[in-house]
């Protein structure tokens, strides 16, 4: 067992030899040659319990790594770089800049991505109901003349023909070019009641067309309820609106004064059929609806015939009275026939009325384009 006594003359034995060793003389050499050099630095003593006898002296060394030079250790807080220094001052200039930038970044940031999702909201919605609106015309995807055989297009044919030529001769002072456009525009009319009516499977009769009163489509099958019935009526007005809204935009790309007349004509033609009497389209609309509009459609009727008396006219009230007959007939036989919901009844009455507001705006405007027209050629 080596005693503390014998350890500590050991300890001092050493420390002499190293003072007069081979590096005694060259002590000057490893001496730092200024400030900037790295110095060697006695590890700071302890006092009896351990610890560190000088913190405040510790906190002082500031360690200086700037950007072009090597690492600098100072024991003092006055020794620092320039370099520091200005880069110090520099970004505390640009930090009072930056906060400034920030909010109007995030307000931007913010406003751009609730646009984007509100944009891709709207257009999954569009996307949902372009599915729906796809899906419930794919249904009305038919062959209106499905069925026919050579005697019904020979029927339709005919009397298109007659009605061409019958209209010609009482219109022999307005070109012939009006005359045809008009029959298109009802035959158009009548596809669409084709097309609605084979939709709901039902199969149509014959397709005639008849001078000074229009055209019709026969069914061989009947509607299985009003709401049926109504939606094969407005099909037709429906299609012709469509059909008279393209010759006025070729009036509008042309300048032509004839389809304006054509397209005026189509519109006058499809307001007249929503008249709610029987034998015409709006009377197999308001059977959905109220069948208190029959009531209004016969006054009209009445007062054109006192009006304006005349054979046509007089057979038109006959049709129209025994079509109304013939529907209190069948609402005795057959009372679910009429039986219709509120949501039907709502959408089909809107769907009239719309049309019927919109018919009669552009029959006035086009009409009022004509007279214009004619008075400043």
């Amino acid at each position: 067992m080596i005693s503390e006594e014998h350890h500590g003359h050991e300890r001092k034995d050493g420390e002499k030899a190293d003072d007069g060793g081979a590096f005694a003389g060259d002590r000057a050499e490893l001496d730092p040659e200024g400030a900037g050099a790295p110095g060697i630095e006695r590890k700071p003593s302890l006092d009896g319990v351990g610890e560190v006898a000088a913190l405040a002296q510790l906190g002082a060394e500031v360690v200086d790594s700037g950007s072009g030079h090597g690492p600098e250790y100072s024991t003092g807080s006055s020794v620092v770089s320039s370099t520091s220094s200005m880069d110090s001052a520099r970004s505390e200039e640009q930090l009072p800049m930056a906060a400034n930038r920030q909010p109007s970044r995030t307000r931007f940031a913010k406003f751009l991505s609730g646009t984007l999702f509100a944009i891709t909201v709207v257009l999954l919605k569009l996307k949902a109901l372009v599915f729906v609106a796809f899906d419930y015309l794919r249904a009305y995807a038919v062959n209106p003349f499905e069925g026919f055989g050579a005697g019904q297009f020979a029927i339709a044919g005919g009397s298109m023909a007659l009605s061409i030529a019958a209209y010609a001769v009482y219109l022999h002072k307005y070109p012939f070019a009006l005359v045809l456009g008009f029959v298109l525009i009802i035959l158009i009319h009548e596809i669409g009641h084709a097309v609605v009516i084979r939709a709901k499977g039902l199969r149509a009769g014959v397709m005639v067309f008849i001078p000074f009163i229009g055209g019709a489509v026969t069914l061989r099958d009947q509607p299985r309820s009003a709401y049926d019935d109504a939606q094969i009526g407005l099909a037709g007005p429906i299609c012709g609106t469509a059909a008279s809204l393209v010759v006025l935009q070729l009036y509008k790309w042309l300048g032509e004064p004839i389809y304006l007349a054509i397209a005026a004509a189509g519109f006058m033609v499809n307001l007249i059929n929503l008249i709610p009497i029987g034998m015409l389209d709006g009377g197999r609309i308001s059977g959905a609806v109220t069948k208190w509009m029959w009531v209004f459609g016969g006054g009209i009727l009445v007062y054109k015939v006192i009006r304006q008396p005349n054979p046509l006219m007089w057979l038109i009230l006959l049709l129209a009275a025994f079509q109304v007959y013939a529907s209190i007939v069948r609402e005795k036989n057959d009372k679910a026939f009429y039986d219709v919901t509120v949501g039907q009844r709502a959408g089909i009455a809107a769907a009239y009325f719309i049309l019927v507001i919109f018919l009669g705006h552009q029959t006035f405007v086009n009409l009022n384009r004509l007279a214009a027209l004619a008075k400043h050629p």
